[in-house]
C-alpha cells in the first residue's frame, strides 16, 4: 500500500497498479468510498484499487466528531480502519491530494500534484460541502462550519479562550454541536429560522417535547430568528438578527445543511440535479462513472446520512466489480439525536396521504407511529429509549 500525506509524491503510487488489468479509482475516503473499495476487493482480488482524498486522515467515523469536540474521545479512537486493513487488502490510499480534473475521453483523473491516474471505472464519493448563509461578515475570524477533523480542530483551538457561542441551525447536528460545546463549559445559544426544532424530522407536538427536555439540560434557543450580520473588527464580536436583536458573541458556527459537490461532475458533464443523478445501480450518465454517498442523488433524494451512504457505497462497489448485478432500491430514512439522556428517533415515512397516525405522551415521553395497511412505516420517538430501539427494528 502507498499512503501519501503530502503533495510532492504520487507517481510511484500511481504506477504501482500498472500490472493490473482493471483499475478502480475512488474519489473520497468517507464511508461510501471505503465501503465501495471493500466490496470491490471482495469481488475482484486482482484489480488495482486507489482511494484519493484531500483529507490527510484515514477513514474515520464522522458522526463521532461531536464526541471529539466534547473531548470524550481522541481522534485515533474514531478511525475505523487503520493502515494494516488497507495493506491486507492491497487498497492504496492517496491522502492529502485533491482530484482537480477528470479526462473522461482518456479515462484519467488529474491530481493537484500533477499526477494522472488511469481508471477502468471511477466512483465519485466526494461528499458535500456545508451550506453557509449569505450573511454580511461571514469571513471574519471566529466563523466556522463543521465537516471534517480540520474544522473541529480549528474550532477547539479558537474556543480555548472564548466563552460565548452562537450555533446557527436547530437541526440534529446543530443541537449536537451545541451540546458538545456546552460540555466544554461554553455559553451556547442555538438560533433557528423555523419556529420550532427539527422541523424536518419531528412534528409540532414532538418539537415542543424535545424543546422542553433540552431546556431542562440548559440549552438556550432563539426560534423564528434569522441572522442578518456578523459584526466585529476582523473577528466575531456581535451578531445581529433580522428581528433587530443584537447579541454579544465570540464564535459563530453554521449548521444549516450541506450541498453535494458538483465540481467534478461538471468536469465529466454528468447529469446533476440536487446531486449527481444515479440510476438503480448507482451509475451516472457516464457508464463507467458511479456515484455514492452525499454527492449522489437517487430517485430525487440526496440522503446526506451515514447509513444510506454505506449502503450506496457497497452497491456501487458490487456493480463496478460485477457488472450491475445489484439494485439499490433506496434507504430507510432514520435520524437520531446524540445527546446524553435524550433518546430521539425519526425514521421511515412520516408524511404522506393515507397514513394512519397514532400518538401517545406518557411520563414526558412522546411516541407517534405512522401506519400503512396495518404496517408501521414510520415513527417519531422522543424520551423513550426502549421504544426507540423497538420501532427502529420494526419499521418497514
Amino acid at each position: 500500500m502507498c499512503i501519501i500525506d503530502n503533495k510532492k509524491s504520487g507517481l510511484a503510487c500511481a504506477l504501482w497498479g500498472i500490472k493490473f488489468m482493471k483499475r478502480y479509482v475512488i474519489v473520497g475516503n468517507g464511508v461510501a468510498g471505503v465501503e465501495a473499495a471493500k466490496v470491490i476487493r471482495e469481488n475482484d482480488d486482482e484489480a488495482s484499487i486507489t482511494i484519493i482524498s484531500k483529507e490527510r486522515d484515514l477513514f474515520y467515523y464522522r458522526p463521532r466528531l461531536i464526541d471529539y469536540i466534547a473531548g470524550k474521545v481522541g481522534f485515533e479512537q474514531i478511525i475505523v480502519y487503520h493502515e494494516k486493513w488497507y495493506t491486507d487488502r492491497n487498497i492504496k490510499c492517496v491522502l492529502g491530494v485533491e482530484v482537480i480534473d477528470i479526462l473522461a475521453d482518456e479515462k484519467k483523473v488529474v491530481l493537484d500534484n500533477g499526477d494522472e491516474l488511469e481508471y477502468t471505472k471511477l466512483l465519485l464519493a466526494n461528499g458535500s460541502d456545508p451550506f453557509i448563509l449569505p450573511v454580511e461578515g461571514i469571513n471574519k475570524d471566529g466563523v466556522f462550519t463543521i465537516k471534517d477533523r480540520t474544522d473541529v480542530d480549528n474550532i477547539k483551538e479558537y474556543c480555548k479562550d472564548k466563552k460565548k457561542v452562537i450555533v446557527v441551525g436547530g437541526g440534529l447536528l446543530g443541537i449536537e454541536t451545541a451540546n458538545s460545546l456546552m460540555e466544554q463549559g461554553l455559553d451556547v445559544t442555538v438560533v433557528e429560522y423555523a419556529d420550532r426544532l427539527l422541523p424536518r424530522q419531528v412534528d409540532n407536538d414532538g418539537s415542543k417535547v424535545l424543546e422542553k427536555m433540552l431546556k431542562e439540560k440548559g440549552f438556550k434557543f432563539m426560534l423564528g430568528e434569522s441572522t442578518k450580520e456578523i459584526i466585529g473588527d476582523g473577528k466575531v464580536e456581535k451578531i445581529s438578527m433580522n428581528s433587530g436583536k443584537v447579541l454579544d458573541v465570540e464564535v459563530v458556527i453554521f449548521s444549516v445543511g450541506v450541498r453535494p459537490r458538483r465540481d467534478l461532475a461538471d468536469k465529466v458533464g454528468l447529469n446533476f440535479n440536487k446531486g449527481v443523478v444515479v440510476n438503480e445501480y448507482m451509475q451516472t450518465s457516464d457508464g463507467v462513472v458511479y456515484a455514492a454517498g452525499d454527492v449522489a442523488e437517487h430517485d430525487g433524494i440526496c440522503y446526506g446520512l451515514w447509513a444510506p451512504a454505506k449502503e450506496q457505497g457497497a452497491i456501487a462497489g458490487k456493480n463496478m466489480a460485477t457488472g450491475n448485478s445489484e439494485v439499490y432500491a433506496g434507504s430507510k430514512m432514520e435520524a437520531r439525536l446524540k445527546v446524553v439522556g435524550i433518546s430521539l428517533l425519526s425514521a421511515g415515512k412520516i408524511q404522506g396521504d393515507g397514513l394512519v397516525e397514532k400518538a401517545e405522551e406518557n411520563d414526558g415521553a412522546y411516541v407517534k407511529t405512522f401506519e400503512d395497511n396495518g404496517d408501521i412505516v414510520g415513527a417519531i420517538v422522543i424520551g423513550d429509549a426502549k421504544e426507540v430501539n423497538r420501532l427502529a427494528k420494526v419499521i418497514k
